[in-house]
C-alpha cells in the first residue's frame, strides 16, 4: 500500500459551495432571478519583493516541502502526496459596498511584472441565447455579464496570468524538494 499525506484543501464533500450546490444543482434550470455576485476586479498589492501573496498556500506548500525532506525519504513503502492549494482561484471579495462577493484577481508587482501583456489574448464573449444552460448560469452568478472594457477585461486576465505564475513557483518549491532528496526520478507528479 501507499502511505498517504495531505496538505491544503480537499474539496471531497462541495467545498466552500457545499451549501448553495445543494441547493442550485436543483434551481440551475428554473426560470426566476439569479443572485449576482460583485462585478470581478483586479486588485494589486504590495511592491515587487513581495512575492508570497497567498500566504496559506504558501503555508502548506512549505509543510508538504519539508514533509518530503523529513519524512518521505524515510518511508520504505512508496507516498501519495496531495497538496491542495486555493490558487488560482480569485479570492472572495471581503467588502460589503458595490463589489460585495465579487471574484477579486489578488497579485502583486512581482508577479504581474512576469506577465507579458501583449501577449494576452480577449475572446469573443458569446451572447446568452448561445450559451449552453450552465455557461448562462455561470456567467451570470459570477456577474461576467456585464459590459467590461477591453482594458478591464485584459487587467482581470493579466491578474488572473500572475495568479498561475505564483502557482507555479510553488509546484517548483514540492519539484525542488523530491530533486533534493533523490525523490523525482522515482515519483509520478
Amino acid at each position: 500500500g501507499y502511505y498517504t499525506k495531505k496538505y491544503g484543501k480537499l474539496d471531497y464533500t462541495s467545498g466552500h459551495h457545499s451549501l448553495s450546490n445543494r441547493v442550485e444543482a436543483w434551481t440551475r434550470n428554473v426560470d426566476f432571478l439569479l443572485q449576482q455576485e460583485g462585478r470581478p476586479v483586479a486588485k494589486l498589492i504590495g511592491n515587487k519583493t513581495y512575492i508570497r501573496v497567498m500566504q496559506k498556500d504558501w503555508k502548506v506548500t512549505e509543510e508538504a516541502a519539508n514533509w518530503i525532506k523529513n519524512k518521505a525519504t524515510k518511508l520504505s513503502q512508496p507516498f501519495a502526496l496531495y497538496l491542495g492549494l486555493n490558487l488560482p482561484h480569485p479570492y472572495p471579495s471581503p467588502s460589503s459596498g458595490e463589489n460585495y462577493g465579487a471574484s477579486t484577481f489578488l497579485t502583486s508587482p512581482y508577479w504581474l511584472q512576469k506577465v507579458i501583456y501583449d501577449a494576452i489574448k480577449i475572446p469573443k464573449w458569446p451572447p446568452f441565447s448561445e450559451m449552453h444552460p450552465v455557461d448562462y448560469y455561470s456567467t451570470y452568478t459570477k456577474n461576467c455579464s456585464g459590459q467590461f472594457t477591453q482594458e478591464e477585461i485584459r487587467n482581470i486576465r493579466a491578474h488572473y496570468y500572475a495568479m498561475c505564475a505564483e502557482t507555479d513557483a510553488m509546484l517548483g518549491e514540492i519539484l525542488s524538494a523530491l530533486n533534493e532528496t533523490g525523490l523525482l526520478g522515482r515519483t509520478h507528479v
